[in-house]
């Protein structure tokens, strides 16, 4: 499943700045355009993975034509992020994490 959250891009000497409407302090840039999107997509990645594992839920992206632009060099272009692979990153870093925890029980027994 992908969401698709809308973002606000624009455009700074050295390339592009992106903030999410939805994702609070979720920050990207980017050389160009293209690069931006890629940059911004990998941060909302980052930025919901860890919110999952903090126990927070997955916000709702806002619909983008209900999003007006505050400068005249800004856009609003929508990120899509890969919900499926967010938890399946999410289960390989919990079950990394047992299984660091269940080594560490075991030694503890195996040295007394």
């Amino acid at each position: 499943m992908k969401l698709n959250y809308p973002a606000r891009f624009y455009k700074e000497d050295d390339g592009y700045g992106v903030i999410f409407v939805d994702l609070d302090m979720c920050y990207s840039q980017g050389k160009n355009l293209n690069d931006a999107i890629t940059m911004a997509s990998e941060a909302a990645e980052g930025w919901l993975l860890t919110g999952l594992i903090r126990g927070d839920s997955i916000p709702e992206p806002s619909n983008p034509s209900s999003i007006t632009t505050q400068k005249e060099y800004e856009q609003i272009i929508v990120v899509p992020v890969d919900v499926d692979k967010l938890l399946s990153e999410l289960w390989q870093t919990l079950t990394e994490k047992y299984r660091s925890a269940l080594t560490r029980v075991t030694m503890l027994q195996t040295a007394q």
